[in-house]
C-alpha cells in the first residue's frame, strides 16, 4: 500500500507540476526538495538565501515551508538586506544552523548579482557543500545543479565536475531528464 501511495505521489508530482511564478522556470519547491532527497540521500537541512526586498519573498517562504513539511527536509531561510549581508548570513546558515546545502531559489538584484553569485559558488566549494541554483547560468559558473520545469515534468542541469567532487549522483531513473555541463 505504501508503495502504491508513493507511486501516485510521484506521478502527481512530475506529471502535473503546479506553476510557481516566483521561481520563473524553476520547478516547484516541492519538486526541487523531493529530487534533492533522491539525489543526495540523507540530507536533512538546507539553507536558502533570499533578499528582503524581493517582492515575492513572503510567497516564496510560504511555499518553502510547505515543501519542507512534505519532504522532511528542514529549510532555514537567510534573509539579506544587501550584498554586505550575504557573507555573514551564509556563515550563520552553515556554522550556526548546520545546513548541508545552499539553495538560491531565484536571482533577485542582490542574490543574483555577479559578486554574490561568485561568493556563493566559492563559499559552497570551500565548505564542500552543494549549491542548488535557479538557472543553467549558475550551474555553468560553478553551482552544483539546477532543477527546472520542462513541459509536464522537470529537467535537472548538473555541473559534472562539481557533482563528482561532492559525490552527488542523479539516480538512473532521472537520467533522461538530466543535462550535464
Amino acid at each position: 500500500m505504501r508503495t502504491i501511495l508513493r507511486c501516485c505521489f510521484l506521478a502527481a508530482l512530475f506529471l502535473f507540476p503546479a506553476t510557481f511564478s516566483a521561481f520563473g522556470q524553476a520547478a516547484t519547491p516541492l519538486q526541487q526538495l523531493y529530487l534533492l532527497k533522491e539525489i543526495k540521500p540523507g540530507i536533512d537541512k538546507i539553507g536558502v538565501v533570499i533578499a528582503e526586498a524581493n517582492p515575492e519573498r513572503a510567497s516564496v517562504i510560504e511555499q518553502l515551508q510547505k515543501a519542507s513539511a512534505a519532504t522532511g527536509i528542514k529549510v532555514v531561510v537567510g534573509v539579506v538586506t544587501g550584498m554586505s549581508d550575504v557573507a555573514p548570513k551564509v556563515r550563520e546558515l552553515t556554522k550556526t544552523h548546520g545546513v548541508k546545502a545552499l539553495w538560491v531559489v531565484n536571482s533577485d538584484q542582490i542574490v543574483g548579482s555577479d559578486v554574490t553569485q561568485k561568493y556563493l559558488v566559492k563559499s559552497a566549494a570551500e565548505d564542500k557543500m552543494m549549491l542548488m541554483a535557479p538557472s543553467d547560468d549558475w550551474v555553468k559558473k560553478g553551482a552544483c545543479l539546477s532543477i527546472q520545469s520542462q513541459g509536464s515534468g522537470v529537467r535537472i542541469v548538473v555541473n559534472k565536475p562539481i557533482a563528482d567532487a561532492l559525490s552527488v549522483a542523479v539516480p538512473v531513473k532521472y537520467q533522461d531528464r538530466t543535462q550535464y555541463m
